[in-house]
């Protein structure tokens, strides 16, 4: 059970999904046999790149050490830490078989192409540009607390009417700012951004899984997937880079990569049925803060040329530009299921290009401003949908219909909690009598407010229950309790 404050509390909406023993049984019995004989390497902040990698006592310093010795199949783990620099690789994978690159813990690997900024001061003469010496080109700067990139504006002098920009001077060596909340720099946290790439590209991957990694201070792109083939990035974080974790899943006459690690994309050729990448999986992972005005069409999740891609159980806020998105020449299924997208400047869920109309396909999603998109199903639609102004009946206009209701509609809207409460005006109000929006309601939420009635059923604000001795012993496992603002009686009656 889940025992909340209301209101205060922060949880994306998504959905575990275990292995049953049986199945997992069966799965290793259908296995390759070649999966059987598969290698793990290790890489740590404590290792060496002379070591053979075979065990977290040999292993290796750099993860681009460690790609480079991956062989299809191959498990590459990296234990925690913050590593610095771009890594890639490429023609990784086979069909045969899965190849792994990996956290140890979720989470807590952090790839970074951003290091402190320096000491500014502000410059003599001027009231809001700051100066410090800096001896590597800077690409941006970032203000990590309020998440603002820091592009660079034109000249140093547009510096003091261009608040939220920065300029390099190379000849110099000298690093100048505008802060954006006019404040001065020690009042915020700052990084320099200064490696010009992406944090992990692989081009032309098959079938690898990138797991539970995170990116952050990169100019291009955090995570870049370039013509991947049944691909996986599963629990993954992109933050403050140009654009996070993207996949592109176009077939290209011609795809060579710069000696910086930069796609040179060619003609983007037609396809036909099965033929060429795609069949890739975004899942469980994150972006926030992702923008480059370099690229407009980017933003935090994207997949562009999908062909039978899918991005779910994803959540995505605070971009300039786009939030979890399918676009360019869509040929085959572009598919969004149970994502929560919010805050973005231009949309927060977007599918556009190619036969999209055809092929795109949204169901259990959730945005707070725009979703741009067509076959949209029992999903909370936060502004408009310019795409189809009038989807199916079992969505919610989040905006018109619900906003100024949130409180007795929803569990927490607040906090991006859109189950639904017993007496909400959404619940079996779609065509085929299901609730309207992603959750059908269950009957294991509850609520309890100073105010409630201990004899009400506790599903809902309005019937909700006044104590916590009622509350907390019928609790069972997978219900949650959400506490109203109050003072409450601890003492339970046995």
């Amino acid at each position: 059970m889940i025992v909340k404050t209301r209101s205060l509390y922060s949880r994306a909406p998504h959905r575990l999904f275990r292995c049953q023993p049986l199945a997992l049984l069966l799965v290793l019995l259908m296995s390759p046999l070649g999966a059987l004989h598969s290698a793990e390497y290790f890489v740590s902040l404590e290792g060496r790149d002379e070591n053979n990698g075979t065990a977290r006592e040999q292993a290796f310093r750099t993860i681009q050490k460690g790609l480079d010795t991956i062989k299809d199949g191959d498990t590459l783990t990296i234990l925690p830490g913050e590593y610095f620099g771009n890594v890639r690789r490429e023609n990784l994978g086979s069909l045969e078989v899965e190849t792994l690159i990996r956290a140890e813990l979720p989470g807590t690997v952090v790839i970074r192409g951003d290091v402190s900024a320096p000491l500014f001061t502000l410059v003599e003469g001027s009231r809001f540009t700051y100066g410090a010496n800096f001896d590597q080109p800077a690409q941006a700067v970032i203000k990590q607390d309020s998440l603002n990139i820091l592009e660079s504006a034109p000249q140093k002098s547009d510096l003091e009417f261009m608040p939220g920009r920065s300029f390099y001077d190379a000849e110099a060596k000298r690093l100048y700012l505008s802060p954006p909340d006019m404040q001065a720099p020690e009042a915020g946290r700052y990084t320099v951004s200064v490696v010009k790439n992406h944090g992990l590209f692989l081009h032309e991957p098959v079938r690898v899984v990138v797991d539970g990694l995170v990116f952050s201070g990169f100019s291009g792109n955090g995570l870049l997937l370039g013509s991947p083939t049944n691909c996986v990035v599963r629990n993954c974080t992109a933050y403050l880079n140009s654009n996070g974790l993207v996949a592109n899943s176009g077939l290209f006459e011609r795809y060579q990569v710069s000696e910086e690690g930069l796609p040179n994309y060619g003609k983007l050729l037609k396809r036909e049925a099965g033929v060429g990448p795609g069949g890739n999986v975004i899942e469980f992972s994150r972006g926030y803060g992702n923008y480059s005005e370099r690229d407009g069409a980017g933003g935090n999740i994207v997949i562009f040329h999908p062909f039978g891609d899918t991005i779910r159980n994803s959540e995505a806020f605070r971009s300039l530009t786009h939030g979890i998105r399918h676009y360019g020449a869509i040929s085959g299924p572009a598919i969004l299921l149970d994502n929560l997208s919010w805050g973005n400047g231009i949309n927060d869920l977007h599918i556009k290009g190619g036969d999209a109309p055809k092929f795109s396909r949204v169901e259990r999603c959730i945005t707070l401003g725009p979703m741009h998109a067509t076959h949209v199903s029992h999903s909370i639609i936060g502004a408009e949908n310019r795409y189809d102004s009038n989807p199916g009946k079992d969505n919610i206009f989040y905006n018109i219909e619900a906003f100024e209701i949130r409180d007795r509609e929803f569990a927490d809207p607040d906090n991006h909690d859109f189950h639904l409460q017993s007496t909400s005006i959404f619940r079996a109000a779609a065509p085929d009598g299901s609730g309207r929006g992603p959750f059908p309601y269950q009957a294991n939420i509850f609520y309890v407010t100073p105010g409630g009635n201990d004899e009400a059923d506790g599903l809902s604000l309005a019937n909700a229950w006044s104590t916590l001795a009622k509350a907390l012993p019928g609790l069972k496992p997978g219900d949650t309790l959400y506490l109203s603002p109050g003072e409450y009686d601890l003492k339970i009656e046995t």
